[in-house]
């Protein structure tokens, strides 16, 4: 399921075939730490002074000798970024347009706006006990989209539960989530209650965090977050930096002034919008809204 990392490289992808000029890549021939300061590669041609990045890292190029690149004493950990370790044969883009690092910024950001839309889901579930007034609902819970519970005697029979109600302030010391749930009507005592609920978009995010495993996010949006991260990324660019389609198209370019790619922004967020709203019809289908009561 993707990733993070997957969508950075789906977003990537997608922005190469914007630019004019590809980046030159080559990579290290020896590993580094976060202070060093000289770097070997092993083509060194492809790199001039300026800004290389490895990894999620930018760094400032401060000369290149044969293969050898010298980073100014400033240099590591450049526009925001963080000094790390990386390996041999890491690698290393000259003059990135796109920085990885910013890339990754732009996809979490649109993974949680997605999410705001078209929520993850998840289910938990726990035996209803008579003797218990309310139960423990987890941490990440947004909104209870359904409850069932199972009906004794028959395997597999579930009835809904129309009449619930669900606390977001719950005691601390009774619910180790800060949530909780009381069953009005239609439960057994001992057998299974399960919760369907849309998870909230956690704070923070790492490169490994899969989103559809980990958040509940359908996989299916996976070029939604890339649309609109892309179109986010593009739309403080210089046309002049955009892939002319012809030569007839390039000429034009040549008169074009700054911000005049509003108009492929647009166009990108146009399809993202209409992305979304198929995935929301989607989940919409999947999870009508229902009815309950919490008397």
């Amino acid at each position: 399921m993707p990733t993070i990392d997957n969508l950075v490289d789906d977003t990537l992808a997608m922005l190469r075939g914007y630019v004019r000029n590809q980046e030159q890549v080559t990579n290290l021939s020896v590993a580094i730490n976060a202070t060093d300061k000289s770097l070997s590669v092993s083509n060194g041609t492809r790199i001039g002074p300026g800004r290389i990045e490895i990894g999620e890292e930018v760094m400032e190029v401060d000369s290149v000798d044969s293969n050898t690149v010298t980073i100014f004493p400033f240099g590591r950990g450049a526009d925001g970024s963080t000094a790390a370790s990386h390996d041999a044969d890491s690698r290393v883009v000259a003059s990135p347009l796109f920085p990885r690092f910013r890339v990754r910024v732009a996809v979490e950001d649109q993974v949680r706006q997605v999410a705001n839309t078209v929520p993850g889901t998840a289910t938990t579930e726990f035996n209803y006990d008579a003797g218990t007034s309310a139960f423990n609902l987890p941490s990440d819970v947004s909104q209870v989209l359904r409850v069932i519970a199972e009906h004794p005697g028959l395997t597999n029979s579930w009835a809904r539960v129309n009449r619930y109600r669900v606390e977001k302030q719950a005691d601390p010391t009774d619910f180790t989530g800060t949530n909780s749930i009381t069953i009005l009507d239609n439960a057994t005592p001992g057998n299974p209650v399960r919760v369907t609920y849309t998870k909230m978009a956690p704070a923070t995010m790492t490169s490994s965090t899969d989103i559809t495993t980990d958040l509940g996010i359908q996989s299916s949006v996976r070029d939604v977050v890339a649309l609109g991260a892309a179109a986010h990324l593009l739309a403080p660019m210089d046309v002049a930096s955009l892939d002319p389609s012809s030569i007839q198209a390039l000429f034009v370019d040549e008169k074009r002034q700054p911000g005049s790619s509003v108009r492929l922004v647009a166009q990108l967020w146009s399809l993202y919008r209409e992305r979304l709203g198929e995935e929301l019809a989607i989940f919409n289908r999947q999870h009508p809204v229902s009815v309950y009561s919490e008397r």
